[in-house]
């Protein structure tokens, strides 16, 4: 049982209804925030919290990420170059703890977790199963994106053709992935109408989720970030 409950092996398992919290949370936080302080901290949690769950080529991805960032702001302030740029870092900033922490919710986090959790806490089901099924439908058009991307290298369609051939490489891959996407969201309708017919009716969940100390020190971290950023 307790192998159905996880659907990444983390060092330390995060609550599916924290793991929200977190998004939510980081979001309000960058977005009302102007305090580089507190953005840092937040960033540095998140990755802290990538590299709990062992998503290692995406904690890759994002820190190198987040250097070239920060370089980029170095040399503005330091040449003195035009506030628009240094505004567009801001902004590109603002919105990488949003990545992270939907990132981990989604790719960490099975279906059966967000609704078992969302139903530990009364969670009304006629918001919880549409909560779900958007949950879910980014990483499924994620994946149709790269199994285009893979079906063009079969085909021996390369990234300089892309770039020779910007227009016929547009249609080859958009047309693929919306047809893809359609999909999707018809099984994603579906199942939600599937689950929509026992709205009313009790369910039995399999797994046994419960809050840890690492739950309570996410969430007391959260809100202190939250105090510090109305403070300074």
């Amino acid at each position: 049982m307790e192998s159905l409950k996880l659907k990444k092996d983390s060092f330390v398992y995060i609550h599916p209804i924290t793991k929200i919290i977190i998004f939510f949370s980081c979001t309000f936080i960058m977005m009302s925030s102007g305090e580089r302080l507190v953005e840092n901290l937040i960033i540095l949690f998140l990755l802290f919290l990538l590299l709990n769950a062992k998503f290692y080529n995406f904690f890759a991805k994002g820190f190198f990420f987040i250097c070239i960032l920060i370089v980029i702001e170095f040399f503005i302030i330091f040449f003195k170059m035009p506030v628009i740029l240094l505004s567009i870092i801001k902004f590109i900033k603002m919105f990488i703890p949003s990545v992270i922490s939907y990132y981990l919710l989604a790719q960490g986090t099975t279906s059966l977790e967000i609704m078992t959790g969302l139903n530990s806490i009364k969670f009304p089901r006629s918001i919880m199963i549409p909560l779900v099924v958007m949950i879910r439908f980014i990483p499924t058009v994620v994946e149709s994106i790269r199994e285009t991307g893979k079906a063009l290298k079969i085909k021996g369609f390369t990234k300089n053709e892309i770039i020779k051939k910007p227009i016929e490489s547009s249609e080859l891959v958009l047309v693929p992935v919306l047809m893809s996407c359609l999909n999707s969201m018809d099984e994603l309708a579906a199942a939600s109408i599937a689950r929509g017919f026992s709205l009313n009716t009790q369910r039995t969940y399999i797994l046994d989720l419960h809050y840890s100390i690492f739950d309570l020190l996410v969430i007391l971290f959260l809100i202190s970030m939250i105090f510090l950023s109305r403070w300074l």
